[in-house]
């Protein structure tokens, strides 16, 4: 102020209500209106405006509370900062602003510090919601480097009172470092465009919010004659934003339900499974013990004594099996077998599985081969063909038709080979198809099946096959 001479008040009206209102603007001393007249005439004109940062507001806490929820959900928390920068820079833009406070410096650094803010939260989101796909070094170090560069930059609307100087940062050093984290907006998402539908979305978002920063650049410095439209890419922005990640809730809500569906399946199937091995593991105990009774109560035949010794031998190698598939879907749950592949011939591969059979004393069926007459070796894992054709015989030999007919087929191609497994048994519906290889699962699970098994044969045969 000059104490010493006149001084200027210059007031800038943007419409003319005060003037059509009759304010005493004239006399002998200059009298202002008081701010609050003035701001209630100017409210119509900006009300869209701070409703929409309301609403913007009501997004950003929604989110706040979906991330104090799911903490490891970075994405919901910037989006939430994001929502809060928005709107707190929009309503700060109104003159409406002044109805809470009429500090002028304080508001205008306020603005200043959410611009400043704003673009580097909206990279930050962008990061955290692609992050799995965005997790090298190289990646990272723009990101950290861009998010210090907007902390510091901070620093200037809070120590200088000049906030014509802020403009002038503005202008001259933060609008051109938009440009990089624009860059990283695009990198971010389009390598993640392939495997995450959510990039997808993302990118016909941010490239109009894009074009659209790079017009109020040019328009600030007078090289376009155009319009800035930032603003309203900024809100473009947060609902599209916002419908990513409600889109992104619901699918992982989804998900939620079909993975509960699956584990209620699975548990079901545990029980059906307890039940079936109780039952197949009473079965043969049973039979052993009144075996043992008759042995030591009666006497028996010569004949008699056969066929209960046959009987014997039968539940305890039914027993034995019980117990080896148990162990070994063990063994392959927790890793413990390893492929060890070496040269071998189909010849070798049909030997080790009838020398199986032989081992546990069972007549093996009566299998029809072909192909086996290659001379080449192969290089893979003969044990383990071998119990793989094993389960699958057995499921043959289990649900076929009297009299068992099996055909295992060898065929050789250039770079591979396959058995094919072949039966005249009735087969499985195709709506259990897709668990046929699951653990435990077994077609028809009650208790008065007509064939006994565990469920676990074609289960250790699949896992088998992955090694």
């Amino acid at each position: 102020l000059n104490r010493d001479g006149w001084n200027t008040l210059s007031i800038r009206i943007h419409t003319s209500s005060a003037v059509n209102s009759g304010l005493p603007y004239v006399g002998s001393a200059v009298q202002l209106v008081e701010a609050r007249t003035l701001l209630f005439d100017y409210l119509p004109e900006y009300f869209p405006v701070a409703s929409s940062s309301l609403v913007i507001f009501t997004a950003g806490l929604f989110f706040l509370a979906l991330y104090l929820r799911r903490r490891s959900s970075g994405e919901y928390f910037f989006f939430s900062l994001v929502c809060f920068l928005t709107g707190t820079y929009f309503f700060l833009r109104t003159e409406i602003k002044y109805l809470l406070l009429d500090d002028f410096l304080f508001l205008k650094r306020l603005e200043y510090i959410a611009l400043i803010l704003l673009v580097y939260a909206i990279l930050d989101f962008i990061y955290f919601l692609l992050r799995r796909e965005n997790t090298e070094r190289w990646i990272r170090w723009p990101v950290f480097l861009l998010n210090v560069f907007a902390v510091l930059s901070v620093l200037v609307p809070i120590i200088s009172d000049d906030y014509q100087f802020y403009s002038t940062y503005t202008l001259y050093v933060l609008q051109p470092m938009w440009i990089p984290a624009a860059l990283l907006f695009l990198v971010i998402s389009l390598r993640a465009y392939k495997s995450n539908p959510d990039a997808r979305y993302l990118i016909w978002a941010v490239v109009p919010g894009i074009l659209a920063l790079l017009n109020d650049v040019l328009v600030n410095r007078e090289i376009l004659p155009w319009v800035r439209i930032g603003h309203w890419a900024v809100i473009g922005l947060v609902l599209a934003f916002g419908a990513i990640l409600v889109n992104r809730f619901v699918r992982f809500q989804n998900e939620l339900e079909t993975v509960n569906e699956e584990l209620l399946r699975l548990d079901r199937i545990k029980d059906e499974f307890l039940s079936n091995v109780s039952h197949e593991l009473n079965t043969p105990i049973t039979s052993l013990l009144l075996i043992a009774e008759e042995f030591k109560h009666s006497e028996l035949g010569e004949q008699t004594r056969k066929i209960y010794i046959e009987q014997m031998n039968q539940d305890t190698r039914r027993l034995a099996d019980i117990i080896r598939k148990l162990l070994l879907s063990i063994k392959l749950e927790s890793g413990d077998i390893a492929a060890a592949p070496g040269a071998t011939t189909p010849e070798k591969i049909q030997a080790e599985l009838l020398e199986r059979y032989n081992r546990q004393d069972i007549p093996p069926p009566e299998i029809l081969w072909s192909g086996l007459s290659q001379d080449r070796p192969i290089n893979l894992d003969e044990e383990h063909i071998a119990s793989i054709l094993y389960e699958l015989v057995d499921n043959a030999v289990l649900h076929g038709q009297s009299p068992i007919r099996i055909h295992v087929q060898w065929m050789p191609e250039k770079q591979s080979a396959s058995f094919r497994v072949r039966d005249a048994g009735n087969g499985a519906p195709s709506d259990t198809l897709a668990h046929l290889t699951e653990k435990f699962y077994r077609v028809d699970s009650s208790l008065t099946y007509e064939h006994h098994g565990t469920g676990l044969g074609l289960y250790i045969a699949a896992r088998l096959a992955k090694l």
